[in-house]
């Protein structure tokens, strides 16, 4: 064998590795409102994260005086891998954040329903309170892991209201 076919074969295998390795790289979709996830050709499982809203802060005017109302806790986050069926379409909900004295908890985000995997919103904080509100529970059961939401902090004098804290609280796996 010369040399010239031997690096030609070289050649050819490389671009054959480099093929096998780009084709098994995964694509991404990212939802920020509900919609359909509409499985690709030769899809058998999927990798889903789902975050739950946040919870909304609060405002309070106590004996007459303005005060800052708690911060809303946090969503909880899960993931896991879901079986699918490639060209079927399958339902994905994300759950808004709290935002007035109707709707103070975040909702819940979840892929095909609640059974299948979920990340809990977190709760809200009522008008005229000063403590911050609960966690997002994280999802015991339906995720392969996952962390609760983070602890809404109590507000401070007439300014400053209470953060929420973000997804990173005690981590769950089932």
């Amino acid at each position: 064998m010369n040399r010239q076919s031997q690096t030609c074969k070289i050649f050819l295998m490389a671009v054959a590795l480099i093929f096998a390795i780009g084709s098994s790289f995964g694509q991404t979709s990212t939802f920020t409102t509900s919609g359909s996830f509409n499985v690709p050709a030769g899809v058998t499982s999927i990798t889903v994260e789902c975050w739950g809203g946040g919870g909304r802060g609060g405002s309070a005017i106590l004996n007459g005086v303005s005060e800052a109302g708690g911060g809303g806790g946090g969503g909880a986050y899960s993931k896991k891998i879901v079986v699918v069926i490639p060209g079927n379409s399958y339902s994905v909900v994300v759950g808004v954040g709290g935002y007035d004295d109707v709707t103070l908890n975040g909702g819940d985000s979840y892929f095909i329903n609640t059974g299948t995997i979920i990340g809990r919103g977190g709760n809200g904080v009522a008008t005229n309170a000063l403590p911050g509100g609960n966690k997002g529970a994280g999802s015991i059961g339906n995720g392969d892991s996952g962390y609760d939401g983070g602890r809404g902090a109590r507000g401070r004098g007439c300014c400053v209201g209470g953060g929420g804290e973000a997804a990173a609280g005690q981590r769950r796996e089932s």
